[in-house]
């Protein structure tokens, strides 16, 4: 008997998750249209290479804008795609057309509470980091990104800081292996990203921004 309702706590508990990831993923969506924050280091801006672009970072970055297009193609595309093919994996695992991707055990339970805690987490610190950044910007133009307020009080990229839990937390609530290291790579992307739009900042604001940087994480 205490076997069969553990099995049907796991059962509920598959629901759970597959529901509360649905409804994180509903709400990334909804972010996605209409409070989108675009990078500074996004691919397009690094694609088209306007001048007004090129020039605002230092020169050790400036080679990424010149390379050819094929290269671009390359080092910028095809990882793109690949990043959203790690959003796409728990749709998959969830609606079934990839089980494989997951592990199905009655340990997993325990990842799965704590991956739940950091899915709900995740999303509402980048939902409200993107809203302060959003209101900073209406209020002072882009020089809000550079006003330690809110979350960027404590972290410089609140956003990413909570979508980095998202996606751990997914991963775990799935007991997603290769999930777990697309997160990986997400986040080393994101670094990567994430440095190049620093220099931007730091060439276009100067000490104001550096003394930001020397009191406040990059992450935590």
């Amino acid at each position: 008997m205490l076997l069969g309702h553990f099995m049907n706590s796991l059962v509920d508990m598959e629901f759970l998750v597959s529901s509360i990831i649905l409804l994180a993923y509903f709400s990334l969506g909804l972010e996605l249209l209409f409070a989108h924050v675009p990078s500074i280091a996004s691919n397009k801006a690094i694609w088209k290479a306007s001048p007004k672009v090129v020039n605002a970072y230092p020169s050790a970055y400036q080679w990424i804008f010149k390379l050819p297009k094929l290269s671009k193609v390359f080092l910028f595309l095809l990882p793109l795609g690949l990043l959203y093919g790690v959003f796409l994996m728990p749709i998959m695992i969830i609606l079934g057309w990839a089980p494989w991707l997951a592990l199905n055990t009655a340990i997993s339970i325990y990842l799965q509470i704590i991956g739940i805690v950091l899915i709900v987490l995740g999303r509402i610190i980048t939902l409200v980091s993107v809203r302060n950044m959003i209101r900073n910007r209406d209020k002072s133009g882009e020089q809000g990104l550079v006003k330690k307020q809110g979350a960027f009080g404590y972290s410089r990229n609140p956003i990413q800081v909570g979508m980095y839990m998202f996606l751990i937390g997914v991963s775990l609530s799935l007991v997603s292996f290769w999930l777990f290291l697309g997160v990986i790579y997400y986040v080393g992307y994101m670094h990567f990203k994430i440095k190049m739009e620093e220099q931007y900042l730091s060439k276009q604001y100067g000490e104001k921004y550096l003394e930001y940087m020397r009191y406040t994480r990059r992450y935590l």
